[in-house]
């Protein structure tokens, strides 16, 4: 079912439609559930039996993972016709192959990777908006690197597992140092909405008494002493490198 905002005319709110049980309908927080339950429906992995067909529009595509997974989208198609003059945003075709066992949130960034968008985790509902927005709301400014996005509950987990999870989700390299000890080990707890994977991962290794760094397409955790020794090293290589003689006198 689709539903239009009167709040913000130009957004289309794609709602789920009400779950019923064998005893009865769901009470409201099983269908519009809190942010915490938000990320734990993103990271549940799911299965796309047919997949999406070829040339479905972008709004039947979140309609169908709204209804059927229960959650609440909100497109932002003002923000495409303003940042990238795309009027029809939720017209735009999409597809989607087969797919076993992928998590929600990852599936809903296969399919706005195809259309140029992103999409923000909001207290009561997903965001879909243009990557300008995602990163204006995440302050992320600059020359920053653009790194995925983390969204994510921790309660009590060992740093490491929790690492390999921020890994599992986002796609990137998370390295932690075995001589870290049992700080490795340390129980860790966190909610974290929208959070680009650097911040995350520090976050999480601070908890720790621990410090990442980043390196490539890497983070990696380790004591604060050895993390110091790296960003010298990385410093240094980013001197210039002194001319010669010869060159100094040119």
């Amino acid at each position: 079912m689709i539903h239009v905002s009167t709040r913000v005319p130009c957004w289309l709110v794609l709602s789920a439609s009400l779950l019923l049980l064998a005893e009865g309908v769901a009470s409201a927080e099983e269908v519009k559930p809190r942010s915490k339950n938000w990320l734990e429906v993103l990271r549940k992995p799911i299965t796309l039996e047919k997949g999406i067909e070829p040339n479905t529009p972008l709004r039947d595509a979140l309609e169908f993972l709204a209804d059927r997974y229960h959650v609440t989208i909100v497109v932002d198609s003002q923000a495409f016709d303003t940042d990238l003059g795309m009027k029809e945003i939720e017209s735009t075709s999409v597809r989607l192959p087969r797919l076993n066992g992928v998590r929600l949130g990852a599936i809903l960034r296969l399919l706005l990777d195809q259309v140029n968008a992103s999409y923000l985790v909001r207290p009561d509902y997903i965001e879909v908006t243009t990557p300008a927005r995602v990163w204006q709301a995440v302050r992320v400014e600059g020359e920053r690197q653009r790194l995925p996005l983390v969204h994510a509950v921790f309660e009590r987990l060992p740093l490491q597992t929790a690492l390999e999870e921020v890994a599992d989700l986002t796609g990137f390299n998370v390295v932690v140092d075995t001589r870290s000890g049992e700080r490795a080990l340390a129980k860790v707890s966190a909610t974290l909405r929208n959070v680009p994977v650097d911040t995350a991962v520090r976050l999480l290794a601070d908890l720790a008494d621990l410090q990442a760094v980043l390196l490539d397409n890497t983070l990696y955790v380790t004591t604060k002493e050895n993390a110091r020794t790296w960003e010298a090293a990385r410093e240094t290589k980013r001197q210039p490198e002194p001319k010669a003689a010869g060159e100094a006198a040119k």
